[in-house]
């Protein structure tokens, strides 16, 4: 079994954590890694070779020029061929490296919804997502192998340069579906509003004050919001409230309440019962659990 797993007892449970909030590697030969799943994306390109692929009970014998992102809790696998070696780089990194309100979690959908990336999708089959699509141009190979020289000479503004690559290793996922499932980019007005609400978040914002500041009807807005982000307003602005609450849980020494105050929630179970929903866990779960993987 690959390094990257051998600390693993049971790779289709791993909750492996990154060192870093991205990595890339390559591995020639890739080896066969059993059935697991991960919290994290990944992006995965067959440089050369052949190797055989199960992805969500889905087998598929990949070849050069393949190359799919894996969302999280995708269980996946490689098996070798026989007298078969493949080359393949894998992409590995948290959406938080991408959009910092985000949590480590976060699935693809989610990332693309982000204002990083400013992207909704017109039906859950057209996500870019557990798809294997072929480099026909190799521009995706171009770019990829770009991105990997930059990761390894971390020379001066590196994470820039790798968050442009990775960005546009999207958008050239995003070019290959279909015209009538094409994502809609949000408007210039909704990436303000959303910019806004970034800054804003600790106030007591509401979908009625944003509708205010920005001069648009409740109603519009509403509609406009889920059309152009695919959540709601509230579900939204949950989501940067939860995404910077697991940020200080993880990194700082303030209490629960404090926290729950410093994101804008002044009822403490009110925001336990939020966090809960939004990561499964309660705010003193998820605390432990990071503080026992460093």
């Amino acid at each position: 079994m690959n390094d990257f797993y051998k600390n693993a007892q049971d790779v289709r449970m791993i909750n492996f954590q990154l060192p870093l909030k991205f990595s890339i590697n390559m591995h020639s030969p890739q080896p066969s890694i059993e059935s697991h799943n991960h919290n994290f994306l990944e992006f995965a390109y067959i440089l050369d070779g052949q190797i055989s692929q199960e992805l969500n009970g889905v087998r598929t014998i990949l070849k050069a020029g393949n190359f799919m992102l894996i969302d999280c809790n995708a269980v996946h696998s490689f098996t070798r061929l026989k007298n078969c070696d493949c080359t393949v780089i894998n992409c590995l990194f948290y959406p938080s490296f991408l959009d910092k309100s985000l949590p480590d979690s976060a699935s693809v959908k989610d990332l693309l919804a982000s204002t990083a990336i400013g992207f909704t999708y017109a039906t859950k089959d057209s996500l870019p997502a557990n798809h294997i699509y072929y480099d026909e141009s190799g521009k995706v190979r171009r770019l990829i192998l770009d991105m990997k020289d930059e990761f390894n000479q971390i020379q001066f503004g590196y994470e820039r340069q790798l968050k442009l690559y990775l960005n546009s290793l999207i958008l050239l996922l995003i070019r290959q579906l279909a015209p009538e499932d094409c994502f809609s980019p949000h408007s210039d007005i909704m990436f303000e509003i959303t910019e806004y609400m970034f800054q804003h978040y600790v106030e007591n914002i509401t979908l009625n004050s944003i509708s205010e500041q920005f001069h648009f009807s409740p109603q519009y807005l509403c509609r406009k919001f889920k059309a152009e982000t695919g959540f709601s307003f509230i579900d939204y602005l949950q989501k940067i409230r939860i995404a910077q609450s697991c940020s200080l849980l993880e990194n700082s020494d303030m209490s629960i309440t404090e926290i729950s105050v410093s994101v804008g929630y002044q009822n403490l179970k009110h925001f336990e019962t939020v966090f809960r929903k939004h990561t499964m866990q309660s705010p003193r779960q998820y605390r432990s659990f990071k503080r026992a993987k460093k």
